[in-house]
């Protein structure tokens, strides 16, 4: 799912982090948005996710690479949330490449990112974390396969990350010791939500 919400709204575990997968673009109005994009001498963050999601190749990354196709809001901020689409460790080293290849600035409009329910492992997990910004709100991995190596940069990231109010990471294969550290940082951090 793609939203452009017009501000950081109040989102809890069970918003952000289950549901089918899906895809939609949302407006800053809250409607579905079909503005054409404005051309421009680099790509943007939906037009490079586009490219990556059309190369990555599932019916649910191909569904969500043509409503990307059909319009964009250009909106300040983007919400991507691509849950169980069949993304493995490849899909998510190509949204990666897609995300590291753009500018600072398109990268930073990206507010919400979670690829919950997709067996991405901790090749994906890592070469991910290596490309987010850390100007992300919300993240979500739940689910994903990722164990500690995974965990570990996933951890080093979202500690570094000085806008982040939510981490999901449950159901992961992560030790007890890297589960206690997520909940040390969820304890220490004022403004951010851990759920492991």
């Amino acid at each position: 799912m793609f939203e452009t919400p017009p501000n950081i709204p109040a989102v809890t575990r069970r918003e952000f982090g289950f549901g089918a997968s899906s895809f939609a673009l949302i407006g800053p109005t809250g409607m579905a948005s079909a503005n054409a994009a404005t051309p421009t001498t680099s790509l943007t963050l939906e037009r490079s996710l586009q490219k990556a999601l059309q190369l990555i190749g599932t019916s649910a990354c191909r569904e969500a690479a043509d409503l990307l196709a059909q319009g964009t809001s250009g909106s300040a901020s983007v919400s991507v949330h691509l849950r169980r689409a069949g993304i493995t460790a490849d899909g998510a080293a190509i949204i990666a490449s897609a995300l590291g290849s753009m500018s600072k600035e398109e990268r930073d409009r990206l507010q919400s990112f979670s690829l919950s329910y997709n067996k991405i492992g901790d090749d994906g997990a890592i070469n991910l974390v290596a490309t987010l910004p850390g100007t992300i709100y919300e993240q979500g991995m739940v689910g994903c396969s990722i164990s500690d190596r995974g965990g570990e940069e996933l951890f080093k990231w979202a500690a570094n990350a000085k806008e982040l109010g939510m981490v999901c990471v449950e159901g992961n294969e992560m030790s007890e010791k890297m589960r206690d550290r997520y909940t040390r940082l969820d304890k220490s951090s004022p403004g951010l939500t851990v759920f492991v």
